[in-house]
């Protein structure tokens, strides 16, 4: 029963790693350019736009 708990932990927390990793990877200099340069055009874009 022990065995189990502790693979069963093991196994959650190497998702958990993963996980964690994915999400860490924050936009670097040159992709926040990037998004502020798209942002931009889209209002241009969409400034005459009546909603």
């Amino acid at each position: 029963m022990a065995d189990k708990r502790k693979l069963k932990k093991r196994e959650n927390q190497k998702l958990l790693d993963k996980i964690n990793a994915v999400y860490s990877d924050a936009p670097d200099a040159e992709e926040r350019m990037i998004l502020q340069a798209m942002k931009k055009k889209q209002f241009e874009i969409l400034k005459d736009e009546k909603w």
